[in-house]
């Protein structure tokens, strides 16, 4: 069933017969409710109403977007989401959310009709998952030595990064691994609990996965590939 605007439904069940809907959209910045602090929202919400009883029903809902619009949010098409906005909490919750990029839409499931949007996860910047990673670190039972050599490693490995250069960030890369592997000999000597841990490691994770990306485009720009 299509809305308009790019905005359509698909039941699992045939619609009842009788069944009513009223779409009504807004081309406007989102400024009501509580927005998650890791996701911008693009100038459209969408308020669906129906006929049909909540919870009696399951669709997909199917949304377009502007890569344009994404851009301009500086966020990137596979992170796009779809969000509910829950009059009960006054908050807009995230919904697991399939992206096409193909032809531009991001759909989700649903049993009842409300107020929807679109949105994109912004992904932290490797400068700020450093600093996360030395806010973790000091915030351990760790000290002495131990926690001086982790803080002058991850210091080491932004600088490196800096430099901007294939030689560099390799090295970095490596100095990432060896962060990893310090903090899984941290755990196994009970230096660190398995929850702090856990954090830390995830930290590093993100971490390498954007520095395999610089890297990667690194060799782009050095293979002269302006693609």
């Amino acid at each position: 069933m299509e809305f308009g605007r790019g905005v359509f439904a698909e039941f699992e069940t045939p619609v009842p017969t009788g069944a009513t809907f009223i779409f009504d959209p807004h081309d406007e910045h989102i400024s009501f409710g509580v927005i998650p602090d890791n996701v911008q929202m693009l100038p459209h919400f969408y308020d669906i109403e129906s006929s049909l009883p909540n919870d009696t029903f399951d669709a997909v809902l199917t949304m377009h977007y502007e890569e344009e619009e994404l851009t301009l949010l500086s966020g990137r098409e596979e992170n796009d989401v779809g969000l509910y906005f829950n009059p009960e909490t006054d908050e807009w919750e995230v919904q697991e959310t399939m992206v096409d990029i193909l032809v531009n839409t991001a759909s989700f499931r649903t049993n009842h009709f409300s107020r929807y949007a679109l949105g994109v996860i912004i992904e932290p910047t490797l400068e700020e998952l450093f600093k996360e990673l030395e806010e973790e670190v000091v915030a351990t039972d760790i000290n002495g030595w131990r926690e001086r050599l982790l803080l002058k490693r991850i210091k080491t490995t932004k600088k490196l990064i800096a430099r901007n250069s294939k030689g560099t960030q390799h090295a970095a890369m490596m100095l990432v691994h060896g962060l990893y592997e310090t903090i899984d000999r941290y755990e196994r000597k009970v230096l660190l609990s398995e929850e702090e841990a856990s954090k830390i490691r995830g930290i590093i994770e993100e971490i390498t996965e954007k520095l395999k990306t610089k890297i990667g485009n690194s060799h782009k720009k050095y293979n002269g590939d302006n693609t």
